[in-house]
């Protein structure tokens, strides 16, 4: 048992009254040692985890400045083209998605699982719809890099042979959620 002091009254009271005898007021329990120590290690882990995210992101910003900085103009060029022709085909993806959606016998049961862009361009994508009796069903879609929407349905040996020369490859870029994002809108 201790004696502190009423947070309201100031007149001395126990720590186990639930009530000060003088105002009534309910008596504030201190905080227990363990709880201060505990809650210090999480506030100060949870400091020094922004500052060594904060710390990472400098890094790599200054990284990725020295490094353009040490590029020429051309090989600057070249990398911006590249930047360039990258979103291109991810736009491309994301439209052939949309595509895909709205070729569905209901485009509100479209609901796409994987879309993974290769790094030649080509668009790897999985996902479920609904066929004419009603039953959903999962299923794959290619759009190779010189444009030709390929459905497992429909082009079979075509699709087969598209998809295992690209999309079971690694190195491709997920983009499932920003696609998503877009069929949402």
């Amino acid at each position: 048992m201790t004696i502190v002091k009423c947070h309201e009254c100031g007149n001395d009271v126990s720590t186990e009254a639930k009530t000060c005898p003088s105002c009534g007021v309910k008596v504030k329990k201190p905080t227990s040692r363990t709880t201060i120590v505990l809650g210090s290690l999480l506030a100060f882990s949870f400091g020094a985890a922004i500052l060594d995210t904060q710390h990472a992101t400098t890094t790599r910003q200054t990284a990725e400045a020295e490094r353009l900085a040490a590029l020429t103009p051309e090989q600057r060029s070249a990398e911006e083209a590249a930047k360039a022709a990258r979103e291109i085909q991810l736009q491309r993806a994301i439209a052939g998605a949309m595509m895909l959606k709205k070729s569905m016998k209901d485009p509100r049961a479209f609901e796409l699982t994987q879309l993974t862009v290769m790094p030649d361009g080509t668009a790897c994508y999985d996902f479920r719809g609904k066929n004419s009796f009603g039953a959903t069903f999962p299923t794959a879609a290619v759009i190779t890099t010189k444009g030709k929407l390929l459905t497992q349905e429909r082009d079979k040996n075509a699709f087969v042979n598209a998809w295992n020369a690209a999309c079971t490859r690694s190195g491709g870029t997920n983009i499932t959620a920003l696609a998503q994002n877009r069929l949402a809108d």
